[in-house]
């Protein structure tokens, strides 16, 4: 079957994440999955968070780690910039550098720490096949860097981050049958920029998206890109900090089979994008 995107809303909200209620009809036109006709029928039932240690709060081995990915249990500082979690509580942080080494014009290096859990859907196979179902993910990123270096007169350089989460829906064969992406969550500077603007270090995002009946794992990962741009032949650092904390995957589905630790619940969208100081 060929890799494809689901189905998903996206709307901007304000500073709060208390999730406005959709009307049911939208989702129940709402085609998530032509290849099977599924129900559309009875309450929204909610999962919970289906990702082990999502907040750093106990581990860290629950993840695949792609970095260097520790625990922070408080605020991490970088340059003139801090970081911390929304509540203080312990938090993903990944610390690392590029060198831009070249005597070259727009001259550029990245580096994509990144986090991922596999999860087991073999529980709700029949929940999958029967119902309409969907999924809410995302969570909260931090990023913050520096650079210096040298270079000719004009010399210019920048660092900029940015985040992203993404779900895999992977069939009983290993086979990746479809995709989804969240939009951007920090609004980067990449490239010879001047004057080089002071970058959103903080985001939230909860994207919405259809599940395919055939499912039986979900990989979710949640990378950040850290870039370093370098003009007019340099020899450029950038250092950088990031992190995560409060990720999140939930499996809603809208039928009438009750299942043990499930709640009712509304209908789950729509998406949101949430940009501000966490604290």
């Amino acid at each position: 079957m060929t890799n494809q995107r689901l189905f998903r809303w996206t709307a901007n909200q304000g500073a709060t994440r208390l999730l406005p209620i959709i009307t049911a009809a939208l989702l129940l036109t709402a085609n998530v999955y032509p290849q099977q006709q599924r129900t559309a029928s009875g309450p929204y039932n909610h999962s919970g968070n289906l990702l082990y240690d999502p907040d750093a709060s106990s581990s860290i081995n629950s993840w695949t780690l792609n970095g260097n990915w520790t625990v922070a249990s408080g605020p991490v500082t970088i340059g003139s910039s801090t970081l911390n979690s929304s509540d203080g509580s312990p938090w993903f942080v990944n610390s690392g550098s590029i060198l831009v080494n070249n005597s070259c014009n727009n001259c550029a290096g990245q580096q994509m720490p990144s986090l991922t859990q596999t999860i087991d859907f073999a529980p709700y196979g029949g929940i999958l096949k029967t119902y309409q179902s969907y999924t809410a993910y995302g969570g909260d990123a931090f990023a913050a860097g520096i650079k210096n270096g040298t270079g000719v007169a004009g010399y210019q350089s920048s660092v900029g981050y940015q985040a992203v989460y993404r779900v895999d829906f992977i069939d009983s064969n290993g086979n990746t049958i479809a995709s989804d992406f969240s939009p951007p969550l920090l609004s980067p500077s990449f490239g010879c920029v001047l004057p080089v603007q002071k970058q959103q270090q903080y985001g939230y995002r909860r994207t919405i998206t259809g599940i395919p009946a055939n499912t039986r794992w979900v990989k979710f990962t949640a990378t950040i890109t850290d870039k370093v741009s370098a003009c007019m032949n340099s020899s450029t650092t950038g250092n950088f900090q990031n992190g995560f904390d409060n990720l999140w995957f939930e499996l809603v589905y809208n039928g009438r089979m009750v299942i043990a630790r499930f709640k009712k619940g509304p209908p789950p969208g729509p998406a949101v994008k949430l940009k501000q100081n966490p604290k």
